[in-house]
């Protein structure tokens, strides 16, 4: 399926200061660790600055170095309205799982486009917080600040993405 992101170039769409963090990942001495422990990005700007563009182009060329399956993307909503609908019956827990333990890197994007229920804000907590205590690295694109985060989401997703990410503003 073709995709408007199908043209994406690493060198052009993502900025050199950024393209300095994600090369991070590729390398295997410094392998998931960008800070002491801050093995994540929080992207952050205003509507249109690129920020999707940029991450599709960051997915793109882990993929391109480490293999089709090194990320998994996620935009922030579609993710939201699967861990929304949980049922008794249905595998959800196996998905929170799967999302949260994604050895990869896992990419959010357009994080706080809806505002979610207090049941996801806890899944959510439960992927990140996860993510967190495994040093597994994450990409975040949000228009908002870490402190609209919090406004929204709660001091535990705010703190927790402080904790695991070093942020950039485009």
């Amino acid at each position: 399926m073709r995709s408007i992101f199908d043209n994406v170039e690493y060198e052009k769409d993502v900025k050199p200061e950024l393209r300095k963090l994600v090369d991070i990942y590729l390398d295997e001495k410094k392998k998931l660790i960008l800070d002491g422990i801050k093995s994540s990005i929080f992207l952050t700007g205003v509507v249109g600055t690129g920020k999707t563009r940029a991450v599709k182009a960051i997915e793109k060329h882990l993929n391109e170095k480490k293999g089709k399956w090194f990320t998994s993307f996620y935009n922030f909503t579609d993710l939201m309205s699967r861990v929304r609908f949980k049922t008794e019956d249905n595998d959800f827990d196996l998905k929170l799982d799967n999302i949260a333990g994604f050895p990869g890197v896992l990419i959010i994007d357009d994080f706080g486009a809806k505002q979610p229920s207090p049941i996801t804000i806890d899944q959510l907590y439960l992927i990140l917080n996860y993510r967190y205590e495994h040093i597994l690295p994450t990409i975040i694109t949000s228009n908002l600040s870490l402190q609209e985060v919090e406004t929204l989401f709660g001091e535990r997703i705010s703190s927790r993405i402080d904790r695991m990410s070093i942020s950039f503003k485009l």
